[in-house]
């Protein structure tokens, strides 16, 4: 019973909350929205890096206002992972999130590194990280020092799917 992505619309705006139809098979839809959110990572070049912690969270800038608060939980947390890690490439880590803003800024939007598997844990969902040499350097450095994922969400806060991760201060 995996669901079906029946119409994604990406008009990012410096806010990055976007609305997504998310069509079930049974045909219900629910209206998802779109967040990032950051944690803290290490100085590792390879390594797994935390995306998202388990349970109920928020960002520290106040966000969702939309919804009570994130969550990733036994009800969801293993459907994040499994579409995660179904996905053809590994999922992209760029810098300040340059991803939605490329089509906008006409920049590029190099990658940092990419993630390759996903994991479901009682603390959250983690990924292993390849990061290319100079994200590498950054993060050694200290110049970069957060993690933060692009993920959509349900109506009712749940983590439906993750897009991609940036780093970012």
């Amino acid at each position: 019973d995996r669901a079906e992505v029946g119409h994604l619309f990406f008009p990012f705006l410096i806010k990055y909350s976007v609305i997504l139809d998310w069509v079930f098979k049974d045909g219900f839809q629910m209206k998802l929205t779109v967040a990032a959110c950051s944690f803290e990572i290490d100085k590792a070049k390879y390594g797994r890096i935390q995306l998202l912690p388990y349970g109920k969270f928020r960002a520290t800038d106040g966000r969702p206002t939309d919804v009570e608060a994130w969550y990733v939980t036994d009800t969801n947390g293993a459907d994040v992972v499994a579409l995660a890690n179904s996905q053809k490439n590994p999922l992209p880590i760029d810098y300040e999130h340059q991803i939605l803003h490329s089509q906008q800024n006409g920049k590029e939007a190099p990658s940092a590194g990419w993630m390759e598997y996903f994991y479901f844990t009682p603390q959250g969902i983690f990924a292993d990280v390849r990061w290319t040499d100079k994200a590498a350097d950054y993060i050694k450095n200290g110049e970069y020092r957060y993690i933060s994922a692009v993920f959509a969400y349900d109506t009712d806060g749940y983590v439906r799917k993750i897009f991609h991760a940036a780093l970012t201060n």
